[in-house]
């Protein structure tokens, strides 16, 4: 119940004024008291100048429909604004409504442009039936980009990797990409498991499209360089020991390709396969012992890098 404005004091009585209730112009009653339950109100002028007055108020119940409902909250990127009037706000309710915006949950203090807030807080919008009904709701007002502070993960040993979704504190009300540059362009295809030194970039993007980026600095102390070994001599002779020529791979290196040559430069042997075994032998027939020079092409797999290594292998017959 509302009294008039323009007094000092308000204070709310019972109709026999035997009980206070309440002070202030604007009083609320939950539950609904009966119907036919009367109010009085106590006015008081200002610094006295005047007469105190009373009033009394009857409670009617009103069986009219009366659906008034808003948005809890909305939202607008910075430097943007808010239309609390925009039909949106108020889906849903009943359309004989005449609505009134303000600051206060008493709806005195008026709000005179509601159709550009430009200034987070929360707003509250009046609602009045034709019937006489009425309802106060807030509607919470957003205004500016999201949130977001990140912090500079603890640097890790590969294969450790770093989880980038674990260096911000989540909001529900985001959504969160991960990307290599700060122009969000070249996302990353695997951010709870990163395995490279650098800065990365976490963008948070709210209902409405507005978004934040920022950078966040990984360091992974990388694996050192796969190592390609290989016998320097063998004895193709079928006794069972040290009859085959091949190559192994220790730490993050990937096969390619193997080729072997003789003195003179001819190749007497290629494989694609990791796990050849060369048995010193050239279209099915034996070479003769000597010296022979390998050519090893691969992948380091930690930088995705050309992998190219070479030495000699002393066949003994």
């Amino acid at each position: 119940m509302e009294a008039p404005g323009g007094f000092g004091t308000y204070q709310w009585y019972t109709a026999d004024l035997s009980t206070q209730l309440d002070g202030g112009q604007v009083i609320n009653i939950s539950p609904p008291p009966p119907d036919g339950t009367k109010y009085a109100i106590v006015l008081t002028p200002f610094f006295g100048l005047g007469c105190t007055d009373t009033l009394y108020t009857t409670v009617s119940k009103n069986d009219a429909d009366f659906v008034f409902t808003t948005k809890d909250s909305l939202t607008a990127c910075a430097g943007g604004a808010v239309d609390l009037t925009a039909a949106p706000v108020t889906a849903g309710s009943s359309n004989d409504l005449t609505l009134t915006y303000s600051t206060d949950r008493f709806g005195l203090s008026y709000v005179y442009r509601p159709n550009d807030i430009t200034t987070s807080g929360t707003y509250y919008i009046k609602a009045v039936s034709k019937k006489g009904c009425t309802n106060i709701l807030p509607v919470r007002v957003i205004i500016g980009n999201p949130q977001l502070t990140v912090t500079n993960p603890d640097p890790v040993i590969f294969p450790a990797t770093v989880d980038l979704s674990k260096t911000f504190t989540h909001d529900g009300n985001y959504s969160y990409s991960y990307f290599s540059d700060n122009e969000t362009s070249d996302p990353v295809p695997d951010y709870q498991h990163v395995a490279h030194t650098g800065s990365y970039y976490i963008k948070a993007t709210n209902n409405t499209g507005c978004s934040t980026v920022k950078q966040v600095y990984v360091t992974v102390t990388p694996p050192p360089p796969p190592l390609i070994k290989a016998p320097n001599a063998f004895t193709p002779n079928n006794d069972g020991i040290n009859d085959y020529f091949s190559i192994s791979i220790v730490g993050y290196g990937k096969f390619n390709s193997v080729r072997i040559y003789n003195r003179y430069g001819q190749m007497v042997y290629q494989s694609l396969s990791a796990d050849f075994a060369w048995d010193g032998k050239y279209n099915g027939d034996a070479l003769p012992s000597g010296t022979y020079y390998w050519i090893f092409n691969g992948t380091n797999t930690y930088y995705n890098t050309k992998v190219v290594e070479s030495g000699y292998i002393t066949l003994i017959r």
